[in-house]
This record gives structure tokens, sequence and C-alpha cells, in this order.
């Protein structure tokens, strides 16, 4: 999600952008190159475990009470 998406809410927040989740790969609103959106997911997968790992300690150090992450799996793995 962009951090402008945020910009409006009128709560404290931090936004840390990380490459998780490609989703689809799109050349128009009605088409999907399949290949390019394979390609970005071999890039991806399967996920680095340190990471994680790392990921979820700053999230614990920070007393992180919200993780925004729809059905990301990084995100899960991570919460």
């Amino acid at each position: 999600m962009p951090g402008w998406f945020f910009e409006s809410a009128h709560i404290r927040f931090d936004y840390h952008y990380l490459d998780c989740d490609p989703g689809l790969r799109q050349t128009n609103p009605f088409d999907v190159d399949l290949q390019d959106s394979a390609y970005d997911l071999d890039r991806l997968l399967p996920f680095d475990q340190a990471q994680i790992k790392s990921v979820a300690k700053r999230l614990n150090e920070q007393r992180c009470r919200l993780v925004i992450c729809d059905i990301a799996v990084f995100g899960i793995a991570v919460a």
C-alpha cells in the first residue's frame, strides 16, 4: 500500500515499505502478464527465514499492535 494512503489518517503510525508481495503484473486494467507475474514470484520465493525473523523482531521491539497485509503471505508469516 502506498504511503500517501495514510497521509489523511489522524493516527500515529510508521510506514515501512517492503517488497514482499508482487501480485499480478498487469499490462493494462484488463490484461495480466502471467509470465512476468511468475517471474516476480520466483524472485521473492521462497521467503528468506532470516528476513521474516528480522522483521518480526523489529515489530516486537517497536511494540507494533497492527500489521496490515491483506493476504500477503510474508506479512502473515511475520505477524
